[in-house]
């Protein structure tokens, strides 16, 4: 985690409390609730008080001991959000990987065992403006678990999507996130290793996030 007390984390906070209220506030959140041991710099400590929110902010934190992340980077910020928004959007991700083939799905008896699996919403998504969505991506993860069955194939793309991104979080974030989202974030994560493949992967899931599944979200990622 950078140094949250030093001249560009004072910065980085004084911008976000001038332009970016919504997510200055998500992130006093998260660190209000966050269970990861550490200290909470000085230099955020006192430019935290010099704003009545600020106070507030720190009077909420049980253990002002505790470690404070900054969030600078835009993927760490999926981190913020709550359990049931990000095995949302993990489920779009996968189904706009496979939309083409769930669309290929035509007995009634298959499809219905998808909307069980998935839900209708994720089907209706995946068979209207799925397939239009992530582009180039697509071909990256439809390499992978061809054998297995359609909605395992959704499930296990989307997390390999969040994969994507929490392999390059410092592993305390990844470790804490693992234990917020269980299931869905791998304490393990690995980064696929092509840039390009995670920057659209991330583009892909901002996309999604603030266009499909949570728009309320989207002053915090932009």
């Amino acid at each position: 985690m950078a140094d949250p007390g030093g001249d560009a984390g004072r910065g980085f906070y004084r911008e976000l409390a001038a332009t970016r209220p919504e997510l200055l506030g998500a992130i006093w959140r998260f660190n209000a609730a966050a269970p990861e041991p550490g200290a909470l710099a000085p230099g955020v400590a006192g430019l935290l008080r010099a704003c009545p929110r600020g106070r507030a902010a720190l009077a909420r934190m049980a253990d002002p001991g505790r470690r404070f992340w900054a969030f600078e980077e835009e993927s760490r910020r999926l981190a913020l959000l709550d359990p049931p928004t990000l095995e949302a959007l993990a489920l779009h991700f996968g189904a706009a990987v496979n939309a083409r083939a769930l669309a290929g799905v035509v007995l009634r008896a298959e499809r219905q065992a998808l909307e069980a699996a998935l839900g209708p919403d994720i089907l209706g998504y995946a068979l209207g403006r799925g397939a239009f969505h992530l582009g180039e991506v697509r071909a990256h993860f439809l390499a992978r678990h061809g054998e297995r069955p359609l909605a395992e194939r959704v499930r296990l793309h989307g997390r390999e999507a969040l994969d994507a991104c929490a392999g390059r979080w410092p592993r305390p974030l990844r470790e804490l996130a693992a234990r917020r989202f269980p299931g869905l974030v791998d304490a393990n994560a690995q980064a696929p290793g092509d840039r390009a493949v995670e920057r659209l992967t991330w583009f892909g899931l901002k996309k999604l996030l603030t266009k499909e599944v949570a728009p309320s979200w989207a002053p915090c990622f932009f």
